[in-house]
Formats: structure tokens, C-alpha cells, sequence
């Protein structure tokens, strides 16, 4: 059993309650363009982006995936990449960056999204081996491709109109982007099957006819998708809280009111199990549970105070298969 305790202010101010959307970060450029989201194609033709500019062509792939988002952003400064990351908290989920000439490095980026805990960055490299400094980050996914950020557009546009917890970054079909020249051996590199490197990363393959992702994890090697799994999860818990208090004349310091919290937990870790994000045991029950003290457990400090600090909750992750083995015979 995974055992989280997570520390919500309910005072402070709470970001959406969806996943975002995706934002293009454009840097070093001539211009400044405040965040705004796009629907289609001629809305950024209309905005000022030439059929030639780096930020049409990467909506044009995300847009071509089977399942688009139904808005993609695009944010542009004429200073550096990492100054803009802390505007997309609240507003942005998967950021794909066009660096200028002399802005921050993938490193300096993925460093200030890991910062802000609700991000992810999708980041293209031409080798694995240049992924120094990359290290145990878990909101970056490295891919590896020749073409530019493209692949990056790619995999978010097939992704990013998902439900969180509904799939896995492997495997995903990717339109537009056409694998590289690579053996078996390349790729095993990449994925980091063999654990010869300390970043994780992914790439494009042609399997049973369709091209589709290689891996699924961060660079640190964590499961993308345990990633959305948590964030959905701490989130949602302190959305619903907030709209709790929000809606109520008062939320009592008793065990009534404490209870009122605990169900607010418990309706948003139901909902993550119809999502898909929870395992359920050999009885069919899903794995989660809450652990609310009473109010006679908090000490007079908190009580006068005013401040609760006594709930915990655990569930295990469903998980996922990836690969697997069929053993069988044949008869002839």
C-alpha cells in the first residue's frame, strides 16, 4: 500500500481542476505574445503566426493526432524560457518549448517545471547521451528524434485529450512524425532498458504496422502516467475542499465537519477509481482508503488555531501492461 500524506492549504488560492492544456513556449523571439489558447488552425493565422513559424507547424501535428485537445497555447517572450514557466501554473499542463538562440538550456527548463509540481515537459533531444543533468526528474519525458520538437508535439496532441488515468504514454499511436534509423539496440538505449544510463527517454518504432511510442516514462524513470495519477488525485482533493468551504456557512471543527472533509477525499479517490487510477484486490474492491482523526486527536494548538492537519489517505496504482508473454503449442 502507497501511503501519502499530502499538506493542502485551503486558504490559498487552488489551481484548475483539470489537467490544463498544452502550451507551446516560444522564446528569444521578436515579440511578445501573452498566453492564449487556440482552437484551430486559422485562429493563429489570424494571431499572427506565418505557415512558416515554428508554433503553426507544431499545432498543425498536435491537431492531426486521433485524439486532440480541443485547444492548444501558445505563449511567446522575447527573453528566456524559464522566465514564462511560473505564468503556466494553473493554466497549462504539457509544455513543449522552441528555444531562441542563447535561451536557457532543456536542463534550466525542465528544472523550473519540476519547481512547480503540476507541469510536465516534453523536451527533444537528438541522443540520449546528451541528457546530462536530467537526472531523477520526474515532469520531464525525454524523447529522442532528429526532427526537432515535433515528435514532442505529436505525442501531446495524441495525449493530451485523455481523461489522467485513462492511459499509458507507451505504445501511443503517433501521426505526422516518422521514426528514425534506429536498431533494437538504439532503442534500448533510450528507454534505458538495460539501465546503462541514469536518464530515462523514449522514441518511435513501426510495430504491427502503426507508429507508436517506445517507453512511457519520466526521466527519472517513473511511469508518466503514475505522474498524472498523483497529480489528478492531489489536485482534485484540494479543489473539492476549497469548494467545500466555499459553499458552506462553516465547516465545524467537530467530527461532523471533519467528516465533511474525509467525504470530499473519499468522492475524489471513487472518481479516480472509475478513472482507471486505483488496483482493486482479489475481491474486486478497490484499494484506497481514508484515515480522518477525530476531532479529539488534534491537539488544542490546531483546534484553536483552526487548523487541521489529521487527514491521511493511501491507495495502490492500477498500473499497467506494457509488454507481455504468450506461451502455447502448436499441433501439426
Amino acid at each position: 500500500m502507497l501511503d501519502i500524506n499530502v499538506n493542502i492549504s485551503l486558504t490559498g488560492a487552488v489551481g484548475s481542476i483539470g489537467s490544463g492544456v498544452p502550451c507551446i513556449v516560444v522564446s528569444k523571439s521578436t515579440r511578445e505574445k501573452d498566453f492564449k489558447e487556440y482552437s484551430e488552425i486559422k485562429d493563429l493565422a489570424a494571431a499572427g503566426f506565418g505557415e512558416d513559424s515554428g508554433a503553426y507547424k507544431l499545432f498543425q501535428i498536435i491537431k492531426m493526432q486521433n485524439n486532440p485537445p480541443a485547444t492548444v497555447a501558445i505563449i511567446e517572450t522575447a527573453g528566456k524560457a524559464v522566465t514564462v514557466i511560473p505564468k503556466l501554473v494553473g493554466k497549462a499542463r504539457q509544455i513543449i518549448t522552441l528555444l531562441g538562440d542563447g535561451d536557457s538550456t532543456v536542463v534550466e527548463v525542465a528544472k523550473a517545471v519540476e519547481a512547480t509540481e503540476s507541469l510536465i515537459y516534453f523536451p527533444i533531444i537528438k541522443q540520449i547521451s546528451v541528457a546530462t543533468g536530467l537526472e531523477g526528474l520526474d515532469r520531464t519525458c525525454v524523447g529522442v528524434h532528429s526532427k526537432g520538437q515535433d515528435l514532442a508535439a505529436a505525442l501531446v496532441g495524441a495525449t493530451a485529450g485523455y481523461e489522467s488515468g485513462s492511459f499509458t504514454y507507451k505504445n501511443i499511436l503517433i501521426k505526422g512524425v516518422t521514426p528514425d534509423n534506429l536498431t533494437d539496440s538504439d532503442v534500448k538505449l533510450i528507454n534505458n532498458e538495460n539501465k546503462s544510463g541514469n536518464v530515462y527517454g523514449y522514441t518511435i518504432q513501426k510495430k504491427a504496422g502503426d507508429i507508436v511510442t517506445t517507453e512511457g516514462k519520466s526521466a527519472a524513470g517513473e511511469y508518466l502516467d503514475v505522474v498524472d495519477a498523483f497529480d489528478w488525485i492531489i489536485s482534485n482533493i484540494a479543489y473539492q475542499a476549497q469548494k467545500l468551504l466555499n459553499n458552506s456557512k462553516k465547516v465545524t471543527y467537530d467530527d461532523a465537519g471533519i467528516g465533511m472533509i474525509e467525504g470530499v477525499t473519499n468522492g475524489v479517490l471513487k472518481e479516480a477509481d472509475t478513472r482507471g487510477m486505483i488496483a482493486h484486490d482479489e475481491n474486486k474492491s478497490a484499494m484506497y482508503e481514508t484515515d480522518f482523526g477525530r476531532r479529539s486527536d488534534a491537539s488544542a494548538s490546531d483546534r484553536s488555531a483552526r487548523v487541521y492537519k489529521l487527514g491521511k489517505f493511501s491507495f495502490d496504482l492500477a498500473g499497467a501492461i506494457h509488454t507481455a508473454t504468450i506461451n502455447g503449442t502448436a499441433t501439426i
